[in-house]
């Protein structure tokens, strides 16, 4: 199988039209004639990632962020990024991303590791081909919990070495809104909704826990790193669907990264 096959079921299954305008998915580097040995799935391109890619002999990688957000202005030896891209290009691996247009598509794979009921699309942005899209979605849990039995859930859900929260420990919590990576950017519109006890996200800031605070609304932090890793287990279900369908799944290899880590530590 060629590189374009697999790129151009990508760009259908999760279209280019999604995304938020300062996004920049799709083919950041392509080698669209080479065939496929081996895909890699990161949440971002690093020296680790690489590393990786070329001991499992994958050609393909296929990350969540995009590499390139500006223009390139210079390629230099000694220069991080400039390393990077020396060596995937010396490597003819293919880099692809896809990042606003899978959130959109994946809006929901977070709430639902909690199991959360009646679920419904939190921030509509888009209408397309007659269907509503957005971020993060917003439902009942099956039962409620206390603060610090969700707090441990997400934990052991997510397989995380930390969470950062605000909140008393025994609130209740019923109504969960849930929205991967930087979602502090929407704290307050989703508290002035007036419709959850809790929010699980990443990115949040001291302001927005002081919002929450007034608001008397918990606020969890799970991470940038922790609520979108989640979202490549989803995306290889679909692409070894594609693999299956056109009989290359046992001629391929699909990894998601095992070396690649949360850039965050705690020092206590």
């Amino acid at each position: 199988m060629k590189v374009k096959e697999i790129t151009d079921f990508l760009n259908t299954k999760f279209p280019a039209a999604l995304q938020e305008k300062y996004d920049n998915t799709g083919e950041q580097i392509a080698f669209f004639d080479n065939d496929i040995r081996n895909i890699m799935l990161a949440v971002d391109i690093d020296t680790t990632v690489i590393d990786e890619s070329i001991e499992n002999d994958c050609n393909l990688i296929i990350t969540h962020h995009p590499f390139l957000f500006k223009p390139i202005k210079k390629i230099t030896t000694g220069d991080p990024s400039s390393e990077l891209l020396i060596r995937l290009l010396s490597n003819e691996i293919t880099l692809f991303s896809l990042h606003t247009n899978l959130d959109k598509i994946f809006y929901n794979k977070l709430g639902n590791l909690f199991g959360i009921e009646n679920e419904q699309l939190l921030i509509k942005t888009d209408s397309f081909n007659d269907k509503d899209y957005g971020f993060g979605t917003c439902g009942k849990l099956k039962s409620p919990m206390k603060l610090h039995e969700l707090l441990s859930a997400i934990k052991n859900t997510l397989n995380l070495d930390f969470l950062t929260y605000s909140g008393n420990d025994n609130t209740s919590i019923e109504t969960i809104a849930a929205v991967n990576g930087a979602g502090g950017s929407v704290i307050e519109e989703i508290l002035s909704s007036g419709s959850v006890d809790c929010i699980i996200t990443g990115d949040i800031t001291y302001h927005h826990y002081k919002t929450a605070a007034n608001y008397g609304i918990p606020v969890i932090d799970a991470g940038h790193f922790g609520t979108e890793k989640i979202l490549l287990k989803s995306l290889k279900e679909e692409i070894d669907s594609f693999l299956s369908q056109y009989g290359s799944k046992d001629e391929t290899g699909l990894f998601i990264s095992q070396n690649e880590s949360n850039p965050f530590k705690l020092f206590i």
